[in-house]
């Protein structure tokens, strides 16, 4: 087939974060501060991410040689993202260092593993099912590549995903309280969706549909969540403003 299931569950997670970026581009031009700057490229990096792997899942499903430079893309993309994230963490929580304590040691790491990731002989293909196998060679690159990579997801996520949560539940702005849930409920589903990734393929070998279907379903879930989120938390303060 020329296209595949794993391009339309990029793409639906995609149409997510665009709707949630399109949000935290209208706070940065209402703020004009760095911390709303930062938070666009954040989620903007996610959204370029989603992007690239959506039109190659769904135009270049048949052509090896671009999917693979998808991921050698897409690598450049996340370490472009975790340092974001690292100069965000540190701002946030310790403002007494410089940010660039945090952006300098994560671009590098993650620059690193990008120029490993184009070394891995990946070989995509479209199975039987309509799902994408990225080929990968279990060779010992590919473990250094994904240590690597999975240790910057972690160190930069959780952080991020734990000050959002906090703010959501700590502000009674209501523009904070909307960018928190859902920079917080994106976020989690990243991890959530890169560890059933990890699992289907590397652990429990079960066929990669399901994991298109999975990403499919919490992507229309995220979606959703967005959408009344957003909704909920103006009615409070509407409410609020009332009484």
């Amino acid at each position: 087939m020329s296209y595949s299931i794993s391009g339309f569950a990029y793409a639906i997670i995609f149409v997510s974060f665009l709707y949630f970026w399109k949000r935290l581009f209208g706070y940065w031009r209402k703020e004009r501060n760095l911390i709303s700057k930062l938070w666009v490229l954040f989620d903007g990096g996610f959204v370029l991410y989603l992007l690239i792997r959506a039109i190659g899942g769904l135009f270049f499903a048949n052509n090896s040689a671009l999917l693979k430079l998808t991921i050698d893309i897409s690598g450049f993309l996340q370490a472009f993202i975790f340092a974001v994230g690292a100069y965000l963490i540190i701002h946030l929580k310790f403002p007494r260092i410089s940010p660039w304590y945090g952006f300098y040691p994560v671009i590098i790491l993650g620059l690193i593993g990008a120029i490993l990731t184009i070394f891995i002989p990946f070989k995509p293909f479209v199975d039987s099912t309509g799902a994408i196998n990225w080929g990968a060679s279990p060779d010992k690159i590919f473990f250094i590549t994904a240590l690597l990579r999975s240790f910057l997801a972690f160190i930069v996520l959780i952080p991020v995903i734990l000050i959002n949560f906090q703010q959501f539940y700590a502000s009674s702005d209501s523009d904070v309280r909307k960018k928190a849930f859902g920079l917080g409920l994106s976020l989690l589903m990243v991890v959530v969706v890169g560890l059933i990734d990890f699992l289907f393929a590397n652990v429990l070998k079960i066929a990669l549909i399901w994991r298109d279907y999975f990403y499919i379903i919490a992507g229309i879930i995220l979606a959703v969540s967005l959408i009344v989120s957003q909704k909920n938390v103006e009615k409070d303060i509407f409410a609020e403003s009332g009484r």
